[in-house]
């Protein structure tokens, strides 16, 4: 049931529920947040990402990520870690930066 509200939502790519003409429309998704590698070495270490698909709950807080992450980003398989910053979402509604960010 939430994968489906992902995908009506334009969140996750996907096919979107029927509407009551019974049309399909499929959901691209959209871009979700950033991310950054830790340690950054410059642009190349940051990335924007969207969300293709969610895995199951008792996957816990894994990601999946292109084969091709790797080496646009410049990570190895030592101790460099992802950190990632994503939109807000508060019972179904994209919440609003509140202050100024200058």
């Amino acid at each position: 049931m939430m994968r489906n509200w992902l995908i009506n939502h334009n969140i996750i790519k996907g096919w979107k529920a029927p509407d009551e003409n019974g049309n399909r429309e499929f959901s691209e998704g959209m871009v979700f947040g950033v991310g950054y590698r830790i340690p950054t070495q410059g642009m190349s270490s940051t990335f924007a990402f969207r969300v293709a698909d969610v895995l199951p709950e008792q996957a816990g807080d894994v990601i999946i990520v292109p084969r091709e992450f790797t080496a646009q980003t410049g990570s190895d398989f030592d101790v460099d870690k992802i950190y990632l910053a994503t939109m807000s979402f508060k019972n179904g509604i994209l919440e609003e930066v509140e202050g100024d960010l200058s």
